[in-house]
């Protein structure tokens, strides 16, 4: 207490030596570039609000950071579930209700919806504590008005003046600015998503036991934000979505197993194919993973090349038409009486483009699903535990 009171608000704290992930803001990092480096905790930042105090084990070197995310070991990082956060807000209002402060004045709250607030306290009590008692309830005291004191009749030889009394106001209570309100804004965002996660997670799906967030796949048992490298390592999850890489690397090949047809757009060659000046320009491959359901194949996963290793010389980009040019569009639509807009979605648009040269990714031989190393006899193209690919 020599310091005064420590305000955990303004500077965090968590076990020292935890491993976490360091976020690299924009300005510190390539545009293809991971968006997190790994490092330790090593104590909170007490010169600097809401900071932390890292290791990066990139740099070797301390840092400080104002966002981190914690993977603890030996310690659970506490939450409150949905349900025992809604349990707490409806008794903090009964409590509110019950002991109204005169600093905060309200309007009284008649005896239903006291009664209606009460009923919805015992069913969160009785869902999350099934074994206690219910707490009994407390019946709010009829409120009696103060009496007023006795008027005391002024004499007219008494030259007091009087002012008029004023109506009581009442101001509502706004709390003050916040110090940092974008990052207040940006850390509440953070909260709600985390919130929304959770709730996602305890909600059982109808048909399917995975759920879309955030171009990942949410287990609904656990919770679990899963990308293909997980999927394929879960037993209840490698079968079908093994099967979705397949019918990818077939589609974008020459076709698997009869059922998706070949485009052509990759073709799988040995390592001694590639160009010996073009050997330094190969790239890697991001697997994407999603769940559509108004899809006819809802599992669908997609392969993407690293765009940041990617040494082509001419232009990489896509010409698209503006956002005036569509307005004008949409708004000539509206204005002609009579007319009609149409949008046509044509399927593996990209994949038919042709290039001028070709590029070279590769992939490591234990993600590449087994009837595609056995469609394209694969093992006789390894190197180094990786299949390359010429594009």
């Amino acid at each position: 207490m020599l310091e005064g009171q420590f305000d955990f608000n303004k500077t965090p704290m968590a076990p020292p030596g935890t491993r976490i992930l360091i976020h690299e803001k924009p300005g510190q990092r390539a545009s293809w570039d991971p968006h997190g480096a790994k490092g330790w905790y090593l104590g909170p930042a007490m010169e600097h609000y809401r900071c932390y105090r890292v290791y990066t084990n990139k740099t070797r070197a301390e840092r400080y950071t104002d966002t981190v995310e914690f993977f603890p070991q030996h310690t659970q990082i506490p939450f409150r579930t949905p349900a025992e956060i809604a349990e707490h807000a409806t008794n903090e209002l009964i409590r509110v209700i019950n002991n109204p402060t005169p600093s905060t004045p309200f309007a009284h709250v008649p005896d239903n919806q006291q009664q209606a607030i009460q009923r919805i306290a015992d069913i969160f009590h009785k869902h999350l504590h099934p074994n206690t008692p219910t707490p009994p309830r407390v019946v709010q005291s009829p409120r009696t008005e103060p009496s007023s004191p006795p008027q005391v009749p002024m004499s007219p030889m008494e030259t007091r003046t009087t002012s008029a009394t004023l109506p009581r106001v009442t101001t509502p209570t706004v709390p003050p600015p916040h110090r940092y309100p974008t990052r207040h804004i940006i850390s509440q965002t953070q909260d709600d998503e985390a919130n929304h996660i959770q709730l996602q997670a305890t909600q059982p799906l109808p048909s399917n036991d995975t759920q879309h967030w955030a171009n990942a796949i949410i287990d609904a048992e656990t919770g679990a934000a899963m990308e293909y490298r997980h999927l394929v390592k879960s037993p209840k999850h490698c079968k079908d979505w093994t099967h979705s890489f397949a019918n990818e690397l077939g589609r974008l090949a020459q076709g698997v197993g009869g059922r998706e047809k070949g485009t052509d757009t990759i073709f799988f060659i040995a390592h001694a194919q590639i160009p010996q000046e073009r050997r330094k320009d190969v790239t890697y491959g991001r697997i994407c993973v999603d769940y559509r359901p108004q899809k006819t194949e809802p599992k669908r996963t997609r392969l993407t090349v690293g765009g940041n290793l990617i040494n082509f010389p001419g232009d990489v980009s896509t010409p698209t038409a503006d956002t005036t040019t569509a307005k004008l569009v949409i708004n000539s639509t509206i204005s002609t009486k009579g007319a009609r807009y149409m949008i046509g979605d044509i399927k593996n648009f990209y994949l038919g483009t042709p290039m001028t040269r070709y590029e070279y990714m590769r992939l490591p031989i234990a993600i590449v699903p087994p009837e595609i190393i056995e469609e394209y006899n694969l093992m006789s193209k390894i190197h180094n535990e990786f299949i390359y690919i010429e594009i």
